[in-house]
């Protein structure tokens, strides 16, 4: 096994994801400089939903905990910690889908035959998504809206930071503690794996 090569795809994975976190959070004014008493109705113009006002203001109170009153430093710590915790969402998705043991028996990370892509959005149309309406998929699918398609479909396996979001495709942002659902998770029969978190809260498994 390549050790070096897989510690390298983990730090360009976590930089990516870093990246990523950072612009959702912008795009609902999660920043460093954000009052958390003030109440935005829209950020950048784009209006926020009564859900997405009150994840935002959740999110700006757990900013300010991280931080115990460094707001800069407490906005990292959200920040990253959204960044592991999709690092270790995105892992298991995989090692589920290789091994089949999604109830959709779709894989959302390669196509039909392993190849780049995703073939669960491909056949979204045949594909059962979370509690989603099939007239919406079709909606999607015709728009090209991959993106908050994705989002829908990642829904059930990510109770944490993320929800989709019809007008920004990105992230709502929700309780970072809450397990996995247990129609998600591997057979009783599977170990599941244990993880650590051993520098810049980057979390590897241990077996």
């Amino acid at each position: 096994m390549n050790d070096a090569a897989i510690k390298n795809f983990c730090s360009f994975a976590r930089e990516q994801l870093t990246r990523g976190v950072e612009l959702c959070m912008a795009k609902y004014g999660v920043t460093p400089e954000a009052d958390a008493a003030e109440q935005l109705d829209a950020v950048a113009g784009v209006p926020l939903s009564p859900q997405e006002r009150a994840q935002r203001a959740d999110l700006l109170r757990q900013r300010d905990a991280l931080g115990a009153g460094d707001a800069a430093r407490g906005w990292a710590r959200l920040r990253d910690k959204a960044a592991y915790t999709w690092f270790n969402r995105i892992v298991a998705i995989r090692f589920m889908e290789l091994r089949d043991y999604l109830p959709s028996r779709a894989r959302m990370f390669s196509d039909e035959a392993g190849a780049l892509g995703s073939q669960a959005l491909d056949q979204a149309l045949d594909v059962e998504i979370g509690d989603m309406d099939p007239a919406r998929v079709v909606e999607l699918k015709q728009a090209g809206d991959d993106e908050v398609l994705a989002s829908i479909y990642f829904s059930p396996f990510s109770p944490t930071y993320f929800r989709q979001s019809r007008q920004r495709g990105c992230a709502g942002f929700a309780n970072a503690d809450a397990p996995l659902p247990a129609s998600r998770r591997p057979p009783p029969s599977r170990p599941h794996r244990r993880w650590i978190r051993p520098s810049g809260d980057m979390t590897v498994p241990l077996s």
